[in-house]
C-alpha cells in the first residue's frame, strides 16, 4: 500500500458523483491508499480514508465511568432482617429509568 506524498493533495469528487460510484471508490481508496475528498457545492463536507489511516473504534455509546456508576442503585442495609418496602421494585423501575436518559 502507497501512501500519498506530502505535497500533492488529495483527489476531490463530488457528492454526486461519489454516491453514483461509491463501491467502486472505495474499492480503488483500499488499493490505492490513497484518500479522497468529497465535495458538496465545491467545499469539503467529508473525506474517504483507507482504513489503516484510522484508529479501530468500539461500536455502541461511550461506557460511563465505572467509579461509582452504581452509586445511587446499590442500597446498603445494616439489618438484613428488616422489612422490604413494597414498592421497592416500582422505585428500582425509576431510577434505572431516569439513569438511561
Amino acid at each position: 500500500m502507497t501512501t500519498e506524498p506530502r505535497n500533492s493533495l488529495p483527489r476531490t469528487v463530488n457528492a454526486s458523483d461519489f454516491e453514483a460510484r461509491c463501491l467502486s471508490l472505495i474499492e480503488e481508496v483500499a488499493e490505492t491508499g490513497e484518500s479522497i475528498i468529497i465535495t458538496k457545492d465545491g467545499r469539503p463536507v467529508s473525506r474517504l480514508v483507507p482504513c489503516s489511516d484510522v484508529e479501530p473504534t468500539r461500536n455502541g455509546p461511550p461506557s460511563p465511568d465505572p467509579w461509582g456508576a452504581d452509586r445511587d442503585i446499590i442500597l446498603w442495609y445494616d439489618d438484613l432482617d428488616a422489612p422490604v418496602d413494597p414498592d421497592w421494585e416500582e422505585k428500582w423501575d425509576r431510577k434505572w429509568d431516569e439513569r438511561l436518559k
